[in-house]
């Protein structure tokens, strides 16, 4: 099975200038992973599947709590923690970062495993 958590958005410390540093940014994450959730389709039951509310719970705790110099750091980092992940098979992790340059909408960076 496949699942997309779209536009989950939260709060990092993060970044190399000096005024990134003091106060938390805005993150935009996109998460597309394959599971194991065929046993889920037939019993109805949440504890045959991957449970999507805790996992972005986790995944808020990790960038909240972070203070990384680079998205490309955060961005593994979320993936590491998702395919920790019993049923998880396969990941894809986007990190938006809006506030990253003047001169455009958002710089994102893309990681998968």
């Amino acid at each position: 099975m496949h699942l997309k958590l779209k536009n989950l958005k939260t709060k990092a410390l993060i970044g190399i200038h000096p005024w990134e540093r003091k106060a938390p940014q805005e993150i935009i994450l996109n998460i597309s992973l394959d599971f194991a959730g065929e046993a889920a389709s037939h019993s109805d039951q949440l504890k045959d599947t991957l449970d999507y509310d805790a996992l972005s719970q986790k995944v808020i705790r990790l960038v909240e709590a972070s203070e990384f110099f680079l998205v490309e750091k955060l961005a593994q980092e979320i993936l590491q923690l998702i395919l920790k992940e019993d049923l998880v098979q396969n990941a894809q992790v986007e990190v938006d970062k809006p506030e990253a340059l003047k001169t455009c909408e958002s710089v994102s960076i893309t990681v998968r495993g």
